[in-house]
Formats: C-alpha cells, structure tokens, sequence
C-alpha cells in the first residue's frame, strides 16, 4: 500500500502507465499497485484506454493521430 498523502516517484508513475498501455484497466492497476483509482487516472488521461472491449484514443493523443495523418 502507497503511504497517503506523498507524491509518486517517477518510476512509479512511468510503471503505472506502461501497465496502462498494455492493456491492464486503471481498477487493476490500482488494485494492484494499491493506490486510488483517481491517482492512476490522473496520470493516464493522455494514454488509450478499453471501452467496451475496444481500445479508443482520447485527448491529446487524437489531435497527435490527426497531424500525422
């Protein structure tokens, strides 16, 4: 369990994100790291995530996807 109230390393929130984007639910994640779901969304809100099965994309990444293409 992640002590309250301190902020996370950066290794932890780079090990938070790269569970996210492989394909772990920010529930588990939290679940598993132990730390509040809110955190983990705080630090993933740029990445994609799962809706209904299907991965979508969000936020700053869609307009990155848009320049590119």
């Amino acid at each position: 369990m992640m002590p309250v109230g301190k902020p996370l390393s950066k290794e932890i929130i780079q090990q938070i994100r790269k569970e996210i984007f492989h394909g772990k639910t920010k529930y588990r994640v939290a679940k598993e790291m132990g730390i509040n779901e809110s955190v983990v969304r705080s630090h993933t809100r740029n990445l994609p995530s799962l809706k209904r099965g299907e991965p979508y994309i969000k936020g700053k990444a869609v307009d990155l996807l848009k320049q590119l293409l």
